[in-house]
């Protein structure tokens, strides 16, 4: 969806009046494709590109804040190995870390406080506009904002407020023009979770795969959050109780990606006893910071970026795509409370702090970081469904077929990388019965998926069987992949 979106912007075109939940984005797919006009290629550098830089950038912000360069080194080649970085889905998470680690790097030089808050509102705006759940953000750190200018009234005055409001009046209109905060999208994520949740719960896994059955049942609404919490507050908070032991459970979805499996037990044990060690010590350091009052506005701006993933896995679930800026921020945390004491207590002169040289050796650092990785993007074992669809998308490319095709196939993903000039249909058009939705519409190619067979219409409508009994089609098997395609026998050359 993101890359489709991405490579059809336009400046005047629908694409950015009616999507713009993600638009940063899509603005980054746009760049990435004029350095290739194949969409299953930009797939695979945007994967690439992204599989690193978090890493990278995490290496400067360590050393631009001046964590010992052992840590930062090991800390940043943990990220990059970690599970949490390679199977970490959607990418437009890891694309948001960047831009959340590139500002707490420009914060770091921003010296004088005011500026440094309104920067950080800057920076929760251009995030609302990649994940909208960082809408939060804005609003805290536009609160702290104006709380600090309020304080600092008694020296400007009454006008001075005003001129430094309207950076926060100017980002209040564009958002009330061009809103990326879709209320519906925040729905179907609860319903989609909770509906998971229950599946777990109940040991039915075949549950989730219709959400508002359960929402209903439950809730009396299919999709509502805020309808949910005032129909049946119990079992909304019951859900978000059971989300807090999973997060000890999936803590091990941020280890290293080859000891994630159930092969390695000693090795995960021995993770999990140093995650433990990690969250007492950063327990003993927030003590320690509220005993001593030490709290640096950096600190408040940091938790004020981390916090929507706090609530996501609380009210939806513990994905790895909001567990990892957790992961992140409490290694920054950590690196940069053992390296303060370690400072502190060594003897001798510490060498000047050289920005361009922390910049110069994260650049280095990242360099061999990509080269002493064992594996690629491009590999299978990264990305098995991914790879198991580009599959599926290489074999559809490579068909030649006569006559106007009318290709009926599940989600974006075939209208995004597919290269031909054929009708899409999407299956979300799909009616009952099945059979004469696909006469009407002179279907004559169907991509067989797990997405496809998981429509709900499907688990009701028997009609399908007759479809697949239908010997005007012929069935077109995808090597290495269990997808298959239903092609009518007269478009086939």
């Amino acid at each position: 969806m993101y890359l489709f979106r991405g490579v059809s912007l336009s400046p005047f075109g629908k694409i950015i009046k009616s999507n713009l939940d993600g638009f940063v984005y899509y603005l980054w797919f746009r760049i990435l494709s004029f350095f290739t006009g194949n969409n299953i290629e930009l797939y695979y550098l945007n994967n690439s590109i992204l599989l690193v830089l978090p890493g990278l950038i995490l290496y400067i912000l360590l050393r631009v804040i001046k964590v010992n360069i052992f840590f930062a080194f090991i800390f940043s080649a943990i990220f990059i190995v970690s599970a949490a970085n390679i199977f970490a889905i959607p990418f437009i998470t890891k694309f948001a870390l960047c831009i959340i680690l590139t500002g707490f790097i420009i914060l770091y030089r921003i010296k004088e406080k005011r500026s440094k808050l309104l920067f950080s509102v800057f920076l929760s705006a251009v995030l609302l506009y990649t994940r909208p759940e960082y809408f939060l953000t804005l609003l805290l750190t536009s609160a702290a904002y104006i709380t600090f200018i309020l304080k600092q009234s008694k020296v400007g005055g009454k006008r001075n407020i005003a001129n430094q409001l309207l950076p926060l009046i100017f980002i209040a209109v564009l958002i009330i023009f061009f809103n990326p905060v879709s209320r519906h999208r925040a729905d179907v994520a609860f319903s989609q979770h909770y509906a998971m949740d229950i599946s777990e719960r109940e040991d039915n896994y075949g549950s989730h795969s219709v959400p508002e059955k359960i929402m209903s049942r439950d809730f009396s609404t299919e999709y509502s959050m805020t309808e949910a919490l005032i129909n049946n507050p119990k079992l909304f908070f019951k859900h978000i109780l059971a989300n807090i032991p999973r997060l000890g459970e999936h803590i091990k979805d941020i280890f290293p990606f080859f000891i994630s499996g159930s092969d390695y037990k000693n090795l995960q044990l021995f993770f999990y006893s140093v995650s433990v060690m990690i969250i007492i010590f950063m327990i003993y350091f927030l003590i320690e910071r509220v005993r001593k009052k030490n709290f640096k506005i950096q600190s408040m701006i940091y938790f004020f970026f981390v916090l929507p993933s706090v609530f996501s896995i609380l009210i939806f679930y513990p994905r790895v795509h909001y567990m990892i800026l957790i992961f992140i921020f409490s290694g920054i945390c950590f690196c940069s409370e053992i390296s303060a004491r370690l400072k502190y207590n060594s003897s001798g002169n510490v060498s000047k702090y050289s920005f361009e040289a922390a910049v110069l050796a994260g650049v280095l650092a990242g360099v061999l970081l990509i080269i002493i990785i064992p594996f690629r993007a491009g590999e299978p074992s990264i990305h098995k469904t991914n790879c198991t669809s580009l599959k599926t998308i290489f074999a559809i490319n490579n068909l030649k077929l006569k006559n106007e095709v009318n290709f009926l196939s599940s989600g974006p993903i075939t209208r995004a990388y597919v290269d031909k000039d054929w009708n899409f249909i999407p299956d979300n058009s799909l009616e009952s019965p099945v059979s004469n939705f696909i006469q009407k519409n002179n279907v004559n190619l169907i991509l067989m998926d797990d997405l496809f067979l998981n429509n709900p219409l499907l688990k009701t409508d028997s009609t399908l069987n007759t479809v697949l009994s239908d010997t005007s089609f012929a069935v077109l098997k995808i090597p290495d992949c269990s997808a298959y395609l239903l092609a009518k026998k007269n478009i086939l050359n």
